[in-house]
């Protein structure tokens, strides 16, 4: 609704049609529904079809689960908004070419417990385990922020965020909780957590801030010294500067997790999105160049994703 209010055409992208159709109804004429499952490659390819020509100006990648098996984590959390970030390039790159329009922006929704993760396993993607103590939930929103990373080092005329929307109590949340009702009942649940609107707010400033920043294709005097556009810029509690472990803006770990996770998970996208060959592309230079030693085919995990 905050996107919408700031005069954006939005596609709601929901698993569930009914709910879908219900949000995305309740915003017309300013909002489209698009079924879109992050687990499934063949999702992200039906958004780029839908997308096809079509400029796109924000990307907000806030598909999340937790407490389910960690491969299942590991898919929705990582590997779909990666997907779909790739898939909707081309419609991004045509944002970045339209005169006087701020840069195409990519905001990719974080958690504080990416700080209990110090990398991204290959055996976290493929093991059927339950999520139970939420280590597979902290990878997976570290792998999130070093893809933000490698977007920046790809990608110069795209714009990267990471954003914490901080504790937000949502179904996410309340699943998770045995004592949810009881936490409602009392009220605890009030005083400790945010409300999704709460929760929205950050995003929308890290929407705000970053577009008013790159207006007209250029850059204020604010990101110019921070430089948005190869640093990493976290937010937190609406404002850039949250504190952000040093694994989620490390140049070599990111594209280690790239050459064991994202490159062999994604390559289906590679026959029909250039952008998926130009971050190959990035990691084949960051190899020859002695940053980051070759890695070894045999060492590739094997994730199982639709066709």
């Amino acid at each position: 609704r905050g996107l919408v209010r700031r005069g954006f055409h939005v596609l709601v992208l929901a698993r569930n049609p009914s709910r879908g159709r219900d949000l995305a109804g309740s915003l017309a004429p300013h909002a489209t529904f698009v079924e879109y499952h992050a687990d499934k490659l063949d999702s992200a390819r039906n958004v780029q079809r839908i997308m096809r020509d079509r400029a796109l100006a924000v990307l907000i990648n806030n598909a999340g689960t937790m407490g389910g098996s960690k491969s299942d984590t590991m898919k929705v959390n990582l590997l779909g908004p990666s997907a779909l970030t790739l898939s909707l390039m081309h419609s991004m790159e045509i944002q970045s070419k339209q005169e006087r329009a701020p840069s195409p922006l990519v905001v990719n929704v974080g958690s504080s417990s990416h700080l209990r993760a110090a990398e991204v396993r290959p055996n976290t993607m493929n093991s059927d385990e339950i999520d139970s103590n939420l280590a597979a939930y902290a990878e997976s929103k570290l792998g999130l922020m070093q893809f933000s990373n490698i977007l920046r080092r790809t990608f110069p005329w795209l714009l990267s965020i990471d954003a914490h929307p901080g504790l937000v109590w949502t179904p996410l949340l309340k699943n998770h909780f045995p004592g949810a009702k009881m936490m409602e009942r009392v009220g605890v649940s009030n005083l400790l957590y945010k409300t999704p609107e709460g929760g929205a707010s950050t995003i929308l400033a890290a929407v705000d801030t970053a577009r008013a920043s790159y207006a007209n294709g250029g850059q204020n005097d604010v990101s110019k010294e921070q430089n948005w556009s190869t640093k990493q810029v976290y937010f937190v509690n609406m404002k850039p500067g949250g504190y952000a472990s040093k694994e989620s803006r490390n140049d070599t770990a990111s594209w280690e997790m790239w050459r064991n996770i994202l490159g062999p998970a994604l390559k289906g996208l590679e026959s029909n999105t250039h952008s998926y060959l130009e971050v190959q592309d990035r990691h084949s230079l960051v190899c020859s160049s002695g940053v980051l030693p070759a890695g070894k085919e045999t060492n590739k995990p094997r994730v199982i994703t639709s066709p």
